[in-house]
């Protein structure tokens, strides 16, 4: 049961198994499984095989090199050659061995689940109608449940509404008429429904507001970079917090040399492929990578040090 307890945190939704009927069912699961859990099992093997004294000086994270710092580094060596020691037990021992959770039928439901709503809400991401698609994840969540009780599921879509599961009224209605829990699942799947399909009308507006009206995030850059660039602030917040150009717009012109180019990349983390689809040269030229040598300057016309000063001071 300690192993269970865990590697019980690894599972979606865990919180929901503070129910102890339903720690007791996915237990049961559990001890069904045969395959092992590699990294449990080496953290159950190092736990035993360091003293209480041992694991508390690895595990701090605050440890600096002052007190005990020898013996940290001691330990930490200690903790790679037992690693390596593991690594060479085949099969892992039962004293050591962890099951793998992932393997019951009930984490792999609630991970599909969870995956299923992660896709629905990047389909506000996509410009085409995402409603066929949108209700092949509903489906496919609603069989992911089948195989959960009537008050499992309710307490799982409160869970991922986010509703309050401490209503007493709700609480005791599922406690003691157990008999409408169906009833009540069909209710709660049609809000499930009707509440991400809001979510999923209210991102997408968000997100074309987005786009239109980029949020203005380094005021007055674009007046700063003016020598370099014709390009708005609301454009250039745009490309560099979202590493592309914002739709409907063309390449901006970049106006001076490829070694001030590349500082750009360099000061906001743009890729130079990503730069081309940003901005262009007057003549259609194209940033390369091989352009990187003349970004050191040479006292010439690059002019490095004071597009980095400006930089310096927006991008803090």
């Amino acid at each position: 049961m300690k192993d269970f307890e865990s590697v019980l945190t690894k599972v979606p939704y865990n919180d929901i198994f503070d129910n102890p009927e339903y720690r007791k069912q996915l237990y049961q699961e559990y001890k069904a499984v045969t395959i092992k859990d590699f990294d449990a099992s080496l953290q159950s093997y190092l736990k035993q095989k360091l003293s209480p004294e041992e694991q508390k000086m690895y595990e701090d994270e605050n440890r600096e090199p002052k007190n005990g710092y020898y013996f940290q580094a001691a330990i930490e060596k200690k903790m790679t050659d037992l690693a390596k020691e593991f690594k060479e037990l085949d099969p892992i021992p039962q004293e050591y061995a962890v099951k793998d959770i992932k393997q019951t039928p009930t984490y792999k439901s609630l991970a599909g689940i969870q995956s299923l709503l992660l896709k629905y809400q990047d389909l506000a991401l996509h410009d085409i109608d995402a409603s066929d698609k949108a209700d092949k994840y509903m489906t496919n969540i609603k069989d992911m449940m089948e195989h959960f009780t009537n008050s499992f599921k309710l307490d799982l879509i409160d869970r991922i509404l986010n509703t309050d599961n401490y209503n007493t009224a709700i609480f005791f209605h599922k406690k003691f008429n157990p008999q409408d829990n169906p009833y009540e699942y069909k209710k709660r799947w049609e809000q499930l429904k009707i509440s991400l399909n809001a979510r999923l009308i209210e991102y997408k507006t968000e997100l074309l507001e987005d786009i239109q009206n980029p949020t203005i995030i380094y005021d007055g850059l674009a007046k700063g970079l003016n020598q370099y660039v014709e390009t708005t602030d609301k454009v250039i917040s745009y490309i560099i917090q979202n590493q592309e150009l914002p739709s409907n717009n063309t390449k901006q012109l970049w106006k001076n040399t490829f070694a001030s180019a590349i500082i750009f990349c360099d000061m906001t983390g743009l890729a130079v492929s990503q730069w081309n689809k940003c901005f262009r040269f007057k003549n259609n030229r194209i940033l390369k990578d091989s352009h990187r040598s003349k970004s050191n300057g040479d006292g010439g016309t690059y002019k490095v040090p004071e597009i980095q000063k400006i930089f310096e001071k927006y991008l803090k």
